[in-house]
């Protein structure tokens, strides 16, 4: 009955101590492209490419699931007095046409949810110019995500022998033999 107990605990705390949290732990992760002021125009900068990679910032795809993302985008429009308008192609499919860069002395920022574009943690980002000529500030990925529980280890495996140690094949010899000879003499003892 003890070992029965101690049997029912031991199982009870060694799965209680391996469960983990089943919902994994909340993170934020985020990773900022700040190139400095990029100038857009007709005679400079017309498009340019970037990824935002959030495996640098402690994202894992194999342990974490992506819940939210956002992607900040920021444009400073140069005063002038054309309307300054950008495309924005996220991922390899989605496309904002002719987004308009306000004017005035504060950055104009965008925002897009972009969890369903993040493969792998990464984010392409390309800008075109399409009229006038304005700023690129900087852009900045952040993204909540949930942290899988890792499976404690036990240690690398060892191998087993399968070859028997010799102390074993002396004590099972013995056996045999003994019980040859208990034999033997049983039969000696019966008449015949």
């Amino acid at each position: 009955m003890r070992v029965r107990r101690l049997a029912v605990s031991l199982l009870g705390a060694f799965l209680t101590a391996g469960s983990g949290n089943a919902s994994g732990s909340p993170l934020t992760v985020e990773h900022t492209s700040n190139p400095g002021d990029l100038l857009f125009g007709r005679e400079a900068l017309q498009s340019i490419s970037f990824t935002h990679d959030l495996t640098g910032s402690g994202f894992s795809p194999a342990t974490d699931t992506l819940t939210t993302a956002t992607l900040w985008l920021w444009f400073q429009d140069d005063r002038d007095p054309a309307a300054e308008k950008v495309d924005i192609l996220l991922g390899d499919s989605w496309f904002h046409n002719n987004e308009t860069i306000r004017s005035g002395a504060a950055p104009t920022p965008f925002a897009f949810a972009v969890a369903p574009l993040i493969a792998n943690g990464t984010l392409h980002v390309s800008l075109t110019r399409q009229n006038g000529t304005f700023y690129f500030t900087g852009s900045r990925l952040t993204a909540e995500i949930t942290r899988l529980p890792i499976a404690p280890t036990t240690g690398p495996a060892v191998p087993v022998s399968v070859v028997p140690e010799p102390t074993s094949l002396v004590l099972l010899g013995t056996g045999v033999v003994a019980t040859g000879l208990r034999k033997r003499s049983a039969q000696r003892r019966r008449p015949s």
